[in-house]
C-alpha cells in the first residue's frame, strides 16, 4: 500500500446514519465487518459480510470500485484502516462506521 493512501480523510458514518440506511432499503451497498470471526459469531449486524483486517487486502472481491462500501469493527479503529486499505485499491465510496459496533447496539 503506498505512503499517501494513510494521508487522506476517512469518510466516517454514524451508527444512526448505517440504521437508517439499512431500514430505509434505498441504496445499495455492502456493509463489511472487519473483526475476527470469534466477535462475528457473538454478534453482528444482519446482513453484513465478515472479512476481518488481516486477510482484506488478500480476499476482499468487488468489480464495482463506486459501490457504497460501509465498513465496522468493534470501535472504529480497524474500520478506519480498512478504508484506507479499501482506498489503496481504488474503491471511493468506502465508509468506516464510527464508533463501530459498540455505538450500533448502544
Amino acid at each position: 500500500m503506498g505512503l499517501c493512501a494513510f494521508f487522506f480523510a476517512v469518510k466516517e458514518i454514524s451508527a444512526k446514519e448505517v440504521k437508517n440506511i439499512i431500514n430505509d432499503k434505498k441504496e445499495d451497498f455492502l456493509l463489511l465487518d472487519v473483526r475476527q470471526p470469534e466477535e462475528y459469531n457473538k454478534i453482528k449486524i444482519e446482513g453484513s459480510k465478515l472479512i476481518p483486517l488481516l486477510s482484506l487486502n488478500k480476499n476482499f472481491r468487488e468489480s464495482d470500485k463506486n459501490k457504497k462500501i460501509i465498513i465496522y469493527c468493534r470501535s472504529g479503529h480497524r474500520s478506519n484502516l480498512a478504508v484506507r486499505i479499501l482506498h489503496a485499491k481504488g474503491y471511493k465510496n468506502v465508509f468506516s462506521m464510527a464508533k463501530g459496533i459498540q455505538d450500533y447496539f448502544s
